[in-house]
């Protein structure tokens, strides 16, 4: 059931003292709003915590692009843009100016697929290229590269995020958004979009996470290192905020990490299949769920293992 539908009724409420006030979200603080942005993340990378910084921010980063004349090449992947889409504006615009657009659109996006499909057609129609994906598995990544030409060499710009590319939902869900000019970084960007388009070999990355592949693994080896740390009496601490947690294997890890003495806490929006009371384990787990004004949907992943600590967000799944 497409629960979202339900909030047409809101719009019926007469008295609109019973609704919250209308929510307007800040200007990005690391970004500028007049010099390039470009310029800015050759400086640094930039986090944007939505809705509290606004997906404008993101919108800029993309028009920036699209006018450009430097900027070649734009990718992008479509999860869940809605049936009215500036975004898909733009794309259309850069194909028009000229630039070489690839969209990786996902077809099984629950209750967006006519959306999705009409995208699709609507950017193929202008030449841009449209892929779907590998067969077999959802395209969930949130990824925008852009490639641009700057004297003799080509640099490239991403976006990485945990929200739908989505203005709407931008406004009511808690997202994590980053943009930045890291070559590592942006080199992996480029090799997953290489991989969805042309369903070859699993790359090899330098620093992300392609689920389902590696990332399940790379998070149970993190878990077992917090617990490894704890049982030597060292600091060991997890801290996870996710949608759900419903995956076997990833629990068991967990469970073992706290009967090592890890202490971990868990903020989860929905299913949670932890066992529940398990004897000597409660005081090390507790798990709680944030029910607020807004949808809790980002992801992050926090382990400190001993004296070093490494922080993650939830890496793009192909």
């Amino acid at each position: 059931m497409n629960l979202v539908r339900l909030s047409q009724v809101v719009d019926l409420v007469a008295d609109r003292s019973l609704l919250f006030p209308a929510w307007k979200p800040a200007w990005p603080v690391q970004l500028p709003r007049t010099a390039s942005i470009f310029a800015e993340l050759r400086k640094r990378d930039v986090l944007i915590h939505q809705p509290f910084e606004s997906f404008d921010g993101v919108l800029a980063f993309l028009r920036e692009a699209v006018n450009d004349p430097k900027v070649l090449v734009i990718k992008q992947t479509i999860y869940r843009t809605g049936s009215e889409s500036e975004m898909m504006d733009l794309l259309r615009e850069a194909v028009r100016r000229g630039k070489e657009v690839t969209v990786v659109v996902e077809l099984k996006a629950r209750f967006d697929e006519e959306a999705n499909i009409n995208w699709a057609e609507a950017l193929e129609s202008v030449g841009a290229q449209v892929v779907y994906g590998v067969v077999g598995l959802k395209t969930h990544a949130k990824m925008l590269l852009v490639t641009r030409r700057e004297g003799r060499h080509l640099r490239r710009y991403g976006h990485l995020s945990t929200g739908n590319y989505n203005p709407r939902t931008a406004r009511l869900y808690t997202d994590l958004s980053c943009l930045t000019a890291d070559e590592r970084i942006t080199a992996d960007m480029d090799t997953v979009f290489d991989h969805l388009a042309n369903q070859n070999r699993v790359p090899k990355l330098n620093d992300m996470l392609l689920a389902p592949f590696e990332l399940q693994q790379r998070m149970i080896d993190m878990i077992d290192a917090v617990g490894l740390a704890a049982s030597r009496g060292e600091n060991a601490r997890i801290v996870a905020k996710m949608n759900a947690l419903t995956d076997e294997a990833l629990i068991h890890a967990l469970l073992r990490a706290a009967e090592r003495g890890a202490n971990i806490d868990l903020i989860i929006r929905g299913a949670c299949m932890l066992p529940a009371q398990v004897p000597g384990l409660s005081e090390r787990i507790r798990v709680r769920s944030v029910i607020g004004r807004f949808l809790e949907h980002t992801r992050v992943f926090y382990f400190a293992a001993g004296t070093r600590k490494t922080c993650t967000c939830r890496a793009p799944t192909g």
